[in-house]
């Protein structure tokens, strides 16, 4: 009988304890950046599945099922974790090899080397391919870094990096399908998503050396530095990347106006400049209040005031730009369509991603409550 050498996977691990629909949930859970709901919240959603497995750990608690259905999409969601790291590691060429068998057991045909190294010194190994391998290995490298710790990705799909001299074919393109091989145990197809970003060949140049790479917290894909700006101000005709709903991504093409330590996209020059303008002014009306939670926090303050809520005109007022209201709410699971949301669930999503134009929108909405704020904080 032949060995089964298969790696064991969370389904070998958890499936067998809590069931195929609860690791159903458990999967749905791995997916979000953080649980979804209270502890109560989870444990009812566990309730109302039908002919879900009852004894868990040898109970029928509530608090057993959902410990272990938590335990569950915390290792899902680690595997994936570990599948993306090793993807980028595979497309930057990291090799894990022992240093040892590297020099003394790897055929010589496969190495590339210098002159006969002077006596009692090692071999020095060249890098191996040509100077524009390299170039697309180092681009790929950073632009898939800022795409796995900025965006939400389906950790599935294949994700690849293309370099181009045409500044016309600069964006994102994705695809989707059917694996019905992604699951080993389970009945159903899961759905992948492959993206493929395109960056000028220079990337490095044009954005990275310029301090680009990630502007208002999305990932900028080309920049070109326009002339005629104002002192102490850059503006950048520029494609950045931005986050739709799901694993959705989209590129838009616009201009970032940058200095004085901020920045803002639009759509035209002169908006960029204006909103731009705009935000630093209004990050300067709201400096008493910023003091004062400085020192005294912001916890207390959603605690005290739950009937506060941020709206997305509260962003747009405070100079944020519309792509990056959009892209931040998608990113965190907000409700960008309904338009406003609770203190608290916008300050728990700002501890996700704490976006400096996010804390500006909370400002905004307590300097609304300004009086009961400070009342509060005094």
């Amino acid at each position: 009988m032949q060995n089964d050498t298969r790696l064991e996977t969370p389904f070998d691990r958890h499936a067998p304890v809590i069931g195929k629909r609860l690791f159903r949930l458990a999967l749905e859970w791995s997916r979000s950046p953080e649980l979804p709901g209270t502890q109560k919240e989870r444990e009812d959603r566990i309730q109302s599945i039908r002919s879900r497995k009852q004894v868990i750990h040898g109970s029928r608690s509530k608090k057993a099922a959902r410990e272990a259905v938590e335990a569950a999409a915390m290792d899902l969601e680690r595997e994936r974790r570990e599948r993306n790291k090793r993807r980028a590691e595979m497309a930057i060429g990291v090799c894990r090899i022992d240093p040892y068998w590297l020099k003394r057991k790897q055929p010589r045909e496969g190495r590339r080397m210098l002159a006969k190294p002077p006596r009692g010194r090692d071999a020095v190994t060249l890098p191996q391919g040509d100077l524009e391998t390299r170039l697309h290995e180092r681009v790929e490298a950073s632009v898939l870094k800022e795409l796995y710790d900025g965006y939400r990705v389906n950790g599935a799909g294949v994700d690849t990096v293309h370099l181009t001299r045409d500044p016309a074919q600069v964006g994102v393109r994705q695809s989707e399908e059917l694996d019905l091989k992604y699951y080993k145990r389970v009945q159903y197809p899961k759905k992948v998503t492959h993206t493929r970003i395109t960056v000028p060949r220079d990337w490095r140049l044009r954005v990275a050396r310029a301090g680009l790479t990630r502007v208002g917290g999305m990932l900028t894909l080309d920049a070109q530095r326009l002339e005629g700006a104002p002192d102490g101000i850059t503006v950048y005709a520029a494609v950045w990347l931005h986050q739709g709903r799901g694993y959705d991504l989209a590129h838009r093409r616009g201009y970032i106006a940058v200095g004085l330590g901020d920045n803002y996209h639009a759509d035209t020059v002169e908006k960029a400049l204006a909103g731009l303008r705009r935000k630093i002014g209004l990050k300067k009306a709201d400096a008493d209040l910023a003091n004062a939670l400085e020192h005294h926090g912001i916890e207390g303050i959603v605690q005290n005031h739950p009937d506060i809520t941020v709206t997305v005109q509260d962003a747009r007022n405070t100079g944020s730009c519309e792509y990056g209201i959009q892209s931040w709410c998608h990113r965190t699971g907000l409700p960008y369509e309904k338009g406003e949301a609770p203190l608290a669930d916008v300050y728990q999503a700002y501890q996700k991603a704490p976006l400096p134009e996010a804390r500006a929108a909370i400002l905004r909405a307590l300097r609304r409550q300004k009086k009961a704020v400070l009342k509060t904080v005094a």
